[in-house]
């Protein structure tokens, strides 16, 4: 049984974003200060020529090569974009010991509507076809990693909007530090879908160029697809020549202050921070 106190570590990671595929390459781009914000190709939309987005410059038949999945019935982007982050952080962790209890936690936005988009017209005007149905489900993208990557253990699907990945890490981190688990992969994966963008737009919160969140003339932000996972280890478990660093606190918070906006005094934001330094023991002069 382990305890509150047993330390957690990160062994492995696996990223895919509109800077392209992998976590050197994403670290060289971002270093070079290059941006993955630029003209929408592969979504159509009548907003595709007007807006700009962080969009995988990928096809969906391209994501499935780089992916491995050769079967790619029902599986939508966003589950493809996942596969291949997930794929990159278990190679990072040297991911083969059948003997250590995994688990997967994944979160998400919206994935499954890249596919509800792409079956709705043909589910409507045809036959029901289940494997179409079954992709729809918002936790189908989890399965198809586990199932991609063979982890047959504990499994579960996290949707508290942008902060869903945050909380698959945490939620993978808690479960280790019960005894539940000794290794989790834990990140998320969203793709970009008519109804996030036009969405987004509809709320006049899109910035039809590139943001500047900092510069007073601000006309809001930039949308983009991306996927990202971690291993997460016990410290019994992990190898120390694979250490990348401890997961030593985290926290969350629910100020039930607004459907979609923060406290303007940051009371949520706060209380989160502080407990995720209770959780480290750490104060905040350290």
């Amino acid at each position: 049984m382990s305890g509150k106190h047993d330390k957690i570590f990160v062994t492995g990671m696996g990223i895919i974003s509109s800077l392209g595929t992998g976590v050197a390459g994403q670290l060289k781009k971002l270093t070079a200060k290059e941006t993955g914000i630029g003209p929408i190709r592969n979504l159509k939309t009548r907003l595709s020529g007007k807006l700009t987005a962080g969009e995988i410059p990928f096809t969906y038949r391209e994501l499935a090569g780089l992916a491995g999945v050769k079967d790619t019935k029902g599986i939508s982007r966003g589950a493809l974009l996942g596969v291949i982050a997930a794929r990159e952080a278990m190679k990072d962790a040297v991911f083969n010991d059948p003997q250590v209890r995994t688990g997967i936690i994944s979160g998400t936005t919206a994935e499954a509507m890249t596919n509800i988009e792409r079956y709705l017209k043909d589910f409507l005007e045809n036959d029901s076809k289940n494997e179409y149905i079954e992709s729809q489900d918002w936790g189908f993208s989890t399965e198809v990693i586990a199932r991609e990557l063979s982890i047959h253990g504990y499994m579960s699907t996290i949707n508290t909007a942008c902060s869903s990945a945050a909380n698959a890490i945490m939620t993978g981190a808690r479960m280790i530090r019960h005894g539940l688990l000794d290794r989790v992969l834990v990140g998320g994966t969203d793709a970009l879908s008519k109804v996030m963008l036009n969405g987004f737009h509809a709320l006049m919160i899109v910035d039809p160029e590139v943001c500047k969140p900092f510069d007073r003339d601000r006309q809001g932000l930039n949308i983009g697809e991306g996927a990202a996972f971690l291993v997460i280890e016990s410290e019994r478990t992990a190898r120390k020549e694979k250490i990348l660093c401890e997961l030593s606190g985290y926290g969350n918070s629910n100020e039930a202050y607004h459907l979609t906006a923060l406290s303007p005094d940051g009371e949520g934001t706060a209380m989160a921070m502080n407990n995720a330094l209770e959780e480290s023991g750490l104060k905040p002069e350290d």
